[in-house]
């Protein structure tokens, strides 16, 4: 078992070599170099062990760069060749629509002879006509095809690490010709999709969205709750709602239940359980992950072969890569065995270490003692091993994961299992599934009760906004790696590590608010993407203006305030209502708390985001002020001047400009006024020499005037811009602000732009 675990491991770490560090043209050359290392391990003179170890680790790792390069020249050559084309062609539907913001999506699979058969991501916009399809439906499409591997002008892994090489935009209508003969093979999503819509209908909809998530992954309506996406994420137990081993443990832990606890009946039922959860949960890493290694516990005593868990992890990695290396891309993946790593490795020995510190005499306490140990041990071990991966990839880390799993583990698992149970009588007489699914929401509400407590807590989640967080988390996992190495005689003792770190946490927080205190404030312009996000903090005093609207945009501004310790906002300052710039409110509110919004009175909401404000606003408790002329909006370090030009043009030049002013300090921020807004602030005399620019309109040609530059002379701009069709920041603007002397900073190219105030 041991070689295979050699094997793998060698084999995984050479694909994610190859993913993050080889270029693709040296994977040839480098698999020969290692293949001729292979040869050459015979002549060593070493003990034969060593020998073996040397071979074994650089074939393993030759064939992994060789099907890396082959890999790519298979599937993702032949696809690349197709972008930018227009064609006609046969799909096959692989799975159900998914519905977007005014478009719709659906996974398909190329079957047009002599085009490669890969499958792909189909967008369905308005003008286009997407019918009600099902798995294994064939269609006759016309498809613009793009590149899976670069979105929004930047280079990305998200599509190839789940098997999708290309994305394609539906031409007019889809055709459907036929149903594929194997389209049977698809039963387990149209079992998920059962099981879905039994859970809306069983739960009260308070509860669905998360109860929907935890059974089968399905996540969309929790997602659009912002509030309790945003608080499990902080609380450190994302992983109730990803399939992974979680669930399949409780799969199998029920199952064991059911047949008395006998190992060849458990692997009987179990088995093709899992391979069923596996596909109706949507193949996950995660989930594969957990199958395999699942699938193996239960055979190994069945073949009288002793299970090794190391092995079996690293099995289930190597077989994922075979599957599709690029799949080293995924978040998911990497997670997933991350956590279980930190499990195997650190989960034993914490817990054995707390088990001799509290010795209970009653039995009922030694039950709940050992269930508080195992599972307080084994969140530790999750947590030690994932913590690097969340602050790279999300910019967070959860210090409250240990007590937030700690609280919601047992509960979740009933509402697992529970659940499940609800679906089935839901299917067979529905009343009485309503009537049980009322009785479960309670659990359930109390896991939403939980985790947002939890979440609530001060500092629950730290942020690496913070530049002083990523050098405490590096601090830490050196404390802990030096006192582990000078462990001694006497072996591994946490308590000075803990302390250590507990002492130097609290120093980072201590400096930064030191450091906020004694500085006059900051006004960041944050990276939102292609809109606008402007956070000011001065003294306690905290404005937002405008949040963005994209994907990222609502995270990225609460993430700026978080990491500066402000969990409330005494301002947010909306220039005017499209999504670009106010889309994002009401996930923001669900993050920080807000105790005012302004936004101006007549405008038109084109992008219909008003009504979601107002009724966020209005559960909220956020008191709502509608500008319809010039207004003053002070703190008591903070002057506001809100110019509202009388234009009743466009969205864009009805919105406010603003004229911030801390001490000395003074900025503007534009908002998408154009020309003539400009004209206007010109011709009233409301212009004169400023500190800082926040570009209007994103840089556009209409905006940024040579007139007003010269009224306001500003030292520096801002420009909140992201990938974009419309050409911003334009070549026209770019030159009038190099000529007038400013100093240019782009979100784009400079990710969060902050000037001090001094």
């Amino acid at each position: 078992m041991r070689k295979l675990a050699t094997v793998a491991l060698s084999y995984s770490a050479a694909v994610f070599l190859a993913h993050y560090l080889l270029p693709r043209g040296v994977l040839f050359p480098a698999a020969g170099g290692l293949l001729l290392l292979f040869g050459l391990s015979f002549l060593l003179r070493a003990r034969s062990r060593m020998r073996r170890r040397v071979a074994l680790v650089s074939l393993s790792a030759c064939a992994a760069l060789f099907w890396c390069a082959l890999y790519q020249s298979i599937f993702l050559d032949p696809a690349e060749n197709l972008v930018g084309q227009t064609r006609t062609v046969a799909v096959r539907v692989v799975e159900f629509p998914k519905q977007g913001d005014g478009y719709s999506t659906v996974t398909a699979r190329l079957t047009e002879k002599g085009l490669p058969g890969v499958t792909f991501t189909l967008y369905a916009y308005e003008g286009s006509y997407l019918p009600d399809v099902t798995p294994g439906d064939e269609l006759e499409v016309s498809l613009r095809f793009a590149s899976a591997t670069v979105v929004a002008n930047e280079n990305t892994d998200s599509f190839t690490a789940r098997g999708i090489f290309l994305r394609a935009y539906l031409q007019g209508s889809a055709e459907v010709t036929g149903r594929w003969t194997l389209a049977w093979t698809y039963f387990p999503q149209f079992l998920a999709r059962t099981v879905n819509g039994a859970v809306l209908k069983a739960f009260p909809p308070d509860v669905a969205p998360l109860q929907k998530a935890m059974l089968t992954g399905a996540a969309a309506e929790l997602n659009a709750d912002q509030g309790l996406r945003s608080a499990i994420s902080a609380a450190g137990v994302s992983h109730i709602v990803a399939i992974a081993g979680l669930q399949v443990s409780f799969l199998i832990g029920f199952v064991n239940t059911l047949v008395g606890g006998k190992q060849r009946r458990t692997a009987l039922f179990g088995i093709p359980l899992i391979l069923v959860y596996i596909a109706m949960t949507g193949g996950g890493p995660g989930a594969i992950r957990a199958g395999f290694m699942q699938v193996t516990l239960l055979i190994a005593p069945l073949l009288r072969r002793e299970n090794d868990a190391a092995t079996s992890l690293s099995a289930s990695l190597m077989v994922l890569l075979l599957l599709n290396p690029n799949a080293a891309g995924s978040i998911g993946l990497q997670l997933s065995f991350a956590a279980v790593a930190g499990i195997l490795v650190l989960t034993g020995r914490v817990a054995d270490a707390l088990h001799g510190k509290v010795k209970p005499k009653k039995k009922s306490a030694v039950i709940l003692w050992r269930f508080t140990v195992s599972s307080f041990a084994a969140t530790v071990g999750a947590v030690a091993f994932t913590a690097p991966l969340m602050a790279l990839h999300f910019g967070s880390v959860s210090l409250i994961a240990p007590l937030t799993n700690l609280l919601v583990l047992s509960v979740v698992s009933l509402c697992f299992i529970a659940g499940y149970a609800v679906v089935i009588v839901q299917l067979i007489f529905a009343p009485l599934g309503a009537i049980l699914g009322w009785i479960l929401a309670w659990p359930l509400r109390y896991v939403i009760f939980a985790v947002k407590a939890m979440a609530s807590v001060p500092n629950a989640a730290l942020y690496t906004e913070n530049n002083f967080i990523p050098i405490w988390l590096a601090l830490t996992y050196g404390i802990f790696i030096l006192c582990y190495l000078g462990k001694g005689e006497r072996g591994f003792r946490p308590v000075l590590p803990v302390c250590l770190s507990v002492i130097t946490l609290c120093t980072v927080l201590f400096f930064t608010e030191l450091r906020l205190n004694s500085r006059a404030g900051t006004l960041t312009a944050v990276d939102v993407g292609q809109g606008e996000g402007v956070v000011l903090v001065s003294g306690r005093s905290t404005v937002v203006i405008d949040c963005g609207g994209n994907s990222m945009a609502p995270g990225n501004v609460a993430s700026c305030l978080l990491a500066q310790g402000r969990h409330r906002v005494d301002l947010l300052i909306l220039t005017h209502l499209h999504k670009d710039h106010a889309g994002g409110v009401a996930a923001l509110m669900a993050q920080v708390r807000v105790d005012a919004i302004c936004m101006p009175a007549d405008d038109p909401d084109t992008d219909g985001v008003l009504p979601g404000i107002l009724d966020m606003a209005a559960r909220s408790g956020t008191v709502i002020y509608f500008l319809s002329g010039d207004s003053d909006l002070d703190s008591p370090t903070v002057h506001i001047a809100a110019y509202k030009p009388p234009l009743n043009l466009s969205a864009n030049e009805n919105g406010v400009v603003l004229d911030i002013r801390v001490g000395s300090f003074e900025a503007m921020v534009m908002g998408d006024a154009g020309s003539d807004t400009e004209d206007e602030l010109l011709a009233e005399g409301k212009l004169g020499d400023i500190d800082l620019l926040v570009v209007g309109h994103h840089g556009s040609k209409y905006s940024t005037s040579e007139e007003f530059l010269a009224a306001t002379r500003p030292k520096a701009v801002f420009i909140s811009v992201g990938y974009n069709t419309y050409g911003h920041p334009t070549p026209e603007t770019l030159s009038r602000l190099a000529d007038a002397g400013a100093e240019i900073f782009r979100t784009d190219l400079g990710g969060n732009l902050e000037a001090d105030i001094h």
